[in-house]
């Protein structure tokens, strides 16, 4: 199970340089706007500034964090902080592995060990060597699983329904501010609130929260928000190349080489791959909600 952790982190060791990548240039550039600052309400009113299309709070705060603390920046100690995102992934879906339980008995630990060699992998080679974007792209999945990991606790804990839901949505909001798809995670942890509100598992003061708070997030994200010209429009594509991209999305891991061409401008992979797997996942998942919900109102379904 330590074996891909093992690989993983030897590439990071092996190829991570203390280098400034792409990006790296314009957090370390507002860096040095942020301690440029005279007050510490400007300083935070700079952490929040537009980059590309994203609030990068937390990618931010990392830096500055690390500048303070070290007094310089060094991007191999800041990679190593995004790749351990990874680690907190894994230990959040252990988690949820160890919650999942047999009648009468938890599942066995071999179950999970598919797990790691799906995480921890090179198909994301560009983010394990690259020190902002470790620091975002892992870190906002460790906030949006955290997120629903707490959602998904029951009342009956110790801690009480209160602690979960106020710990899932400081993880989601940490979310919305680290990654321009982190604010889903507001709106899908609402929807799974008014659900258990519904159901009358938790209180409806716990939605109301939820929903003021995503209103004043996710407006606050919008507030003064530029769109980036850089980016073609999706308006200007057909609706028949939106239905592909839906399904590229959930299978693009499968895209076995991420450069068939030269350096970074080879993404001439074939993609029905990609949209083939994205169209099974799709399928396997309604399948799994249909399957889930006739269990809930009570249908006997056979297995195989």
């Amino acid at each position: 199970m330590l074996i891909p952790v093992a690989i993983v982190a030897w590439v990071v060791s092996r190829y991570a340089l203390n280098l400034p990548y792409w990006d790296d240039y314009l957090v370390q550039e507002h860096l040095a706007i942020l301690n440029a600052q005279g007050s510490r309400g400007q300083k935070l009113a700079h952490f929040f500034d537009q980059h590309w299309e994203h609030r990068i709070v937390w990618t931010r705060a990392v830096f500055f964090a690390f500048f303070k603390l070290n007094g310089s920046l060094n991007y191999v100690g800041l990679t190593a902080i995004g790749v351990s995102g990874l680690v907190g992934i894994a230990a959040i879906l252990l988690g949820v592995f160890r919650q999942t339980r047999l009648p009468q008995r938890r599942l066995p630990l071999w179950y999970f060990l598919p797990v790691p060699f799906w995480l921890f992998t090179l198909q994301s080679h560009e983010n394990l060597l690259w020190g902002m974007a470790s620091i975002q792209n892992f870190w906002v999945l460790v906030f949006a699983l955290g997120s629903f990991w707490a959602l998904a606790q029951p009342g009956s804990t110790r801690a009480g329904p209160g602690f979960w839901r106020a710990g899932a949505l400081a993880l989601a909001v940490l979310a919305t501010f680290t990654s321009g798809n982190g604010a889903l995670v507001l709106i899908a942890g609402g929807l799974v609130l008014a659900w258990q509100a519904v159901r009358r598992q938790i209180s409806w003061l716990f939605v109301v929260v939820w929903a003021v708070v995503s209103v004043v997030s996710i407006g606050g994200y919008f507030y003064g928000y530029h769109r980036v010209t850089f980016f073609p429009s999706p308006f200007n594509y057909p609706f028949t190349a939106w239905i592909q991209a839906f399904f590229v999305f959930f299978g693009g891991f499968a895209d076995p080489f991420p450069y068939s061409g030269a350096a970074a401008f080879g993404y001439d992979n074939p993609l029905w791959i990609s949209t083939l797997l994205g169209a099974l996942l799709v399928v396997g998942a309604g399948w799994l909600v249909i399957y889930v919900v006739l269990l809930m109102r009570g249908f006997v379904i056979p297995t195989i």
